[in-house]
């Protein structure tokens, strides 16, 4: 029993030095360390570009009002259609003007009298058979009578309602004989013709826009182009959306263009001989900013980048890198900084 415990330690220490043996390396007496990281990468260059955008708008018109009677009666006469073209000051509606006109009347037939009073008492004043008081009198008479005709051929003008402008009228919404007020509306008036373009531009744009600037549009269902000039910027960005609102004046007529069609638009913004392009795939979003990852040396490095245009392809860089900078594409998410990578393709 004593010589057996001897044998069995003996076997178990060859057993366990074996065992060590196997975990070493056939070449080396440490672990053997992982391949580097293979990645693609290409070299930052300028390039020529014309810096376009395409935005949603709508056309507006240039003028637009609903019309209304400024006193309450009674319609007499109509005078339009629906959806007629009409002038400036064209007459639309007569109102019930009977009571007015006669107001006017019996202050016509009391200015008549007054001003052959006048006429006589000027002649007694200049031979002295009346005083200045009394002939100052009637002629102050007169003259508020002048006045008083004046006003009532004011209010005389509000019971026929006129065309403001020039324009394409709505449906008619009175009948004759209805009693209106200024609260009823009799039609809408718009003018078609210039047309207006309306739309919002993001705020990293608006600086790069002039007053007569061209604008490019189409609306759905035409297949024609137009043309339109910029006239007027928003003097502020809005709160909300971040965007400069902007209004252009259509080019030419068109009658198949109305107002509240949708438009499509695109802006010509910029054209540039020397901005820095790459791939949008190398960028690397983070929450505050945006990195790429830069090949130095066989070496990671990660490099903060404002960005600037971008289309469907690639990304202008503002600042962040420069000219001839080797930035990698692929594996992106395997890097760290000082990794160690291998370049198995470079653009």
């Amino acid at each position: 029993m004593k010589l057996i415990i001897p044998s069995i330690l003996l076997l178990c220490t060859f057993s366990c030095k074996k065992s060590d043996n196997n975990l070493k390396s056939p070449n080396s007496g440490s672990f053997s360390k992982s391949s580097p990281v293979q990645v693609e990468a290409v070299v930052a260059s300028y390039q020529q570009f014309n810096q376009e955008i395409k935005l949603p708008g709508k056309l507006i018109a240039s003028e637009q009002i609903e019309i209304r009677s400024e006193i309450n009666a009674k319609v007499m006469e109509i005078y339009f259609n629906d959806a007629q073209t009409v002038k400036k000051n064209q007459i639309l509606v007569k109102l019930n003007d009977e009571e007015i006109q006669a107001k006017l009347n019996k202050l016509k037939v009391q200015e008549a009298l007054l001003k052959a009073t006048v006429q006589r008492q000027q002649e007694l004043y200049k031979n002295a058979a009346i005083g200045q008081s009394e002939y100052e009198l009637s002629l102050l008479q007169y003259k508020n009578t002048l006045s008083d005709i004046r006003i009532t051929e004011a209010e005389l003008r509000k019971y026929f309602i006129r065309a403001p402008f020039d324009g394409l009228l709505g449906f008619r919404k009175i009948s004759p004989g209805d009693l209106i007020g200024s609260t009823d509306v009799v039609s809408t008036l718009t003018q078609v013709f210039p047309i207006k373009l309306g739309f919002a531009v993001p705020e990293q744009y608006s600086n790069l826009l002039k007053l007569q600037q061209k604008v490019i549009f189409n609306c759905e269902n035409i297949n024609k182009q137009y043309e339109a000039i910029i006239k007027s910027f928003s003097p502020f960005l809005n709160d909300e959306s971040k965007t400069l609102e902007i209004l252009a004046q259509v080019v030419g007529k068109d009658p198949l263009l109305r107002p509240g069609a949708y438009a499509s638009i695109q802006l010509d913004l910029a054209q540039k001989d020397n901005g820095i392009f790459i791939p949008s795939q190398c960028i690397i979003p983070r929450i505050k900013d945006k990195q790429v990852a830069l090949f130095k040396e066989g070496k990671v490095e990660f490099s903060t980048v404002t960005v600037g245009y971008r289309d469907s392809a690639r990304v202008e860089i503002l600042s962040g890198i420069v000219k001839g900078d080797t930035v990698i594409s692929t594996g992106l998410m395997k890097l760290k900084p000082g990794m160690t990578v291998i370049l198995s393709n470079l653009n």
